[in-house]
C-alpha cells in the first residue's frame, strides 16, 4: 500500500490508519470470511485480493447477472409469487396459479451456451418443478401444501430475440413442453 496522490490513492483511502477496511461492514465481511478460511484450514487472501473477488461474484459474475435477472421480475411484480421454497428442496423463480404457469429464469445469452446447456435448463422443469411438486412456503401460507400446477415458462433476457437462429431454441423448448418468454434485463 503506498500512499501519495493519484493512482493508488483511492485504494488508499479504502483503509484506515490500522490497515483495516474503513467500512465496517466490509471489515466485518472480510474478518469472517478470514475465520472461515483458518477453521477449513486454507490461507486467506489479503484484503485487496478477497475485496476483488467479492466484487466480482457480487457484481459481475454469471450468478449475479442472474441474481439481477430474478429480482427486477420480481420487483416488477410480473407474478403473485416469487421465490417459492418446493418439499423437494428446490426453490422456484415465481409461480401463478391463477394463470397456471411455473417459471423459472436464466440470465443468458443461448448463442454463449452449448445445447446441452439449454437442454439441461429445459429438463429441470421435469426433475425439480415438475408437476405435481408440493410447495413448502412458510413465505406463502396460502400456498404451503399445495401441488405445482401449469405450464412451464422459461424466462431469458430479451437481448435472445435478435438471434437468427431463436426459432430453433424455441423448437427445442417445445420438445421439453416449455415455452420461451423474453424481458428486458
Amino acid at each position: 500500500m503506498s500512499g501519495g496522490v493519484g493512482e493508488g490513492s483511492k485504494k488508499v483511502s479504502e483503509y484506515n490508519v490500522s490497515g483495516k477496511f474503513a467500512d465496517n461492514i466490509l471489515e466485518s465481511d472480510y474478518q469472517n470470511y478470514v475465520k472461515r478460511e483458518i477453521k477449513e484450514g486454507k490461507t486467506p487472501r489479503d484484503r485487496l485480493d478477497w475485496k476483488e473477488a467479492r466484487n466480482f461474484w457480487n457484481s459481475d459474475s454469471p450468478i449475479a447477472r442472474g441474481n439481477r435477472f430474478n429480482q427486477k421480475a420480481v420487483r416488477e411484480g410480473r407474478y403473485p409469487y416469487s421465490e417459492i421454497h418446493l418439499r423437494n428442496g428446490k426453490r422456484l423463480d415465481s409461480f401463478d396459479p391463477f394463470s397456471g404457469e411455473i417459471i423459472s429464469r436464466k440470465a443468458t445469452g443461448l448463442d454463449n451456451i452449448t445445447d446441452e446447456t439449454y437442454r439441461r435448463y429445459l429438463s429441470e422443469f421435469e426433475s425439480k418443478y415438475s408437476k405435481g411438486t408440493v410447495i413448502r412456503s412458510d413465505k406463502y401460507s396460502e400456498l404451503d401444501g399445495t401441488p405445482l400446477e401449469g405450464k412451464y415458462i422459461l424466462e431469458i433476457p430479451a437481448s435472445n430475440q435478435i438471434l437468427k437462429n431463436i426459432d430453433y431454441f424455441r423448437k427445442i423448448a417445445k420438445e421439453y413442453d416449455v415455452e420461451l418468454r423474453l424481458f428486458e434485463e
